[in-house]
């Protein structure tokens, strides 16, 4: 038999041995976490200089004309013609500070700016709401109909209310309302017809007011509009009732630009005292606040101007804000792009040449476009039994048909959307 001691020692020098086994693995894992980061870091940078290269890639196919003159002498919110929607590259015109076009209303003779462009089925709103149009706005939140208002305040401007939809919209919070449905039959008596177009009319502004509730910013005491962020849109073909006037749009249309679909947070630019306020739809949130970050600074300084710039000039900026990602398909910095310009007063949208042309003269990276569409003369023939429904899917496949072309070139992260 052994004695205590031999047993002790044994029994020591095992243990000693487990404990080197377990540091030994101990350490392996490390080394294999450590590898682990290597490996993912230099995966993010692979695909950041992918995505660097497809983007110069993009830039220089699709080169847009060169400029002539300083950026002061191009005047960039000139009045918008139809056919810049449909070109690549801007109809920029002279800037002429002594002149001023005015366009008339049409009823009443009351004139408007020119560069506030032509009536739209938007709602128009002057720099203040009037009363009807800001109580509208109050009872579609106390109506309970999934509608809300968030209210904050900022340095010099208190109780600022952001008007926004809750949660994913329904297409029973926004009516579709054709152009026809806002008078009514004029057989009846000339009062009864009186009161059915004014019936009309009314439903008409609700329903204009209900696709603003998008983050609609007012300043409650001078019932101010701050900012006129995107309309609530769909999708083609997502509503069976805009069908036939989606298809008449498209097929109108000479041509479209294709843009890519930059997965971030909305945040739309506003000024209160020369200083520029970031918000998303429902007003000051930590997103906001972070994208806000990137106006600090000297580099920062393109996106302020930009911003300052636009707002004077009667526009809202729309921003793309992409928070910075661990997935090795996201950005390693968070980035602030520029998608959009929306004119507070008539809510029609600045064409995208002009906004790729602004981003350009500020440095401030935009939207990437993938080329043009043109409609294919297949499309303006049909059958007596084809439906509105099915020329409108042939409409979106030749879309995406061109658009999976411009992806087998420029590959992206995402796909676009329809």
């Amino acid at each position: 038999m052994l004695s205590k001691g031999v047993l002790a020692m044994r029994l020591a020098g095992r243990e000693a041995l487990l404990r080197k086994l377990q540091q030994h693995n101990h350490s392996i894992m490390q080394q294999q976490a450590r590898a682990q980061i290597v490996l993912a870091r230099w995966a993010r940078r692979f695909v950041a200089r992918r995505e660097l290269e497809r983007r110069r890639m993009l830039e220089r196919s699709i080169k847009p004309q060169p400029l002539l003159g300083p950026f002061h002498d191009i005047d960039v919110f000139a009045p918008v013609e139809q056919q810049e929607y449909f070109s690549a590259t801007p109809a920029l015109r002279l800037h002429d500070p002594m002149h001023t076009p005015m366009r008339s209303t049409g009823a009443g003779g009351n004139m408007r700016p020119a560069n506030e462009a032509p009536a739209t089925e938007f709602e128009y709103f002057d720099d203040v709401l009037t009363v009807d149009q800001l109580k509208l706005l109050d009872d579609f939140v106390e109506q309970r109909i999934g509608f809300m208002r968030t209210e904050c305040s900022v340095r010099g401007a208190p109780q600022i209310s952001f008007y926004c939809y809750r949660g994913r919209a329904s297409p029973a919070q926004f009516p579709f309302l054709p152009a026809s449905s806002s008078l009514e039959p004029t057989t009846t008596p000339l009062t009864l017809a009186a009161d059915g177009a004014r019936h009309g009319a009314r439903r008409a502004q609700e329903a204009r007011m209900r696709h603003e509730m998008r983050g609609l910013a007012i300043h409650r005491p001078t019932r101010r509009v701050l900012c006129r962020p995107y309309h609530k849109f769909w999708h083609a073909g997502q509503r069976p009732e805009q069908s036939e006037r989606e298809l008449a749009e498209l097929l109108a249309a000479p041509a479209l630009p294709m843009l890519e679909k930059v997965d971030g947070v909305m945040v739309q630019g506003f000024v209160i005292e020369g200083r520029v306020y970031l918000a998303t739809r429902s007003g000051r949130t930590s997103a906001a606040m972070e994208a806000e970050s990137h106006l600090r600074g000297d580099e920062g300084q393109r996106w302020v101007r930009l911003a300052a710039v636009a707002v004077d000039a009667g526009y809202t900026p729309l921003f793309e804000f992409c928070p910075a990602s661990s997935r090795p398909s996201g950005p390693e910095a968070a980035t602030l792009i520029l998608s959009a310009l929306r004119h507070r007063r008539s809510g029609v949208y600045m064409p995208y040449a002009r906004v790729a042309h602004l981003g350009a003269r500020f440095g401030v990276p935009v939207v990437p476009s993938l080329g043009m569409w043109h409609p294919p003369l297949t499309l303006y023939s049909h059958g007596p039994d084809q439906s509105v429904s099915e020329r409108l899917q042939a409409v979106l496949r030749s879309i995406r048909a061109q658009l999976d072309s411009a992806l087998l070139r420029y590959p992206v992260g995402g796909s676009p959307r329809l």
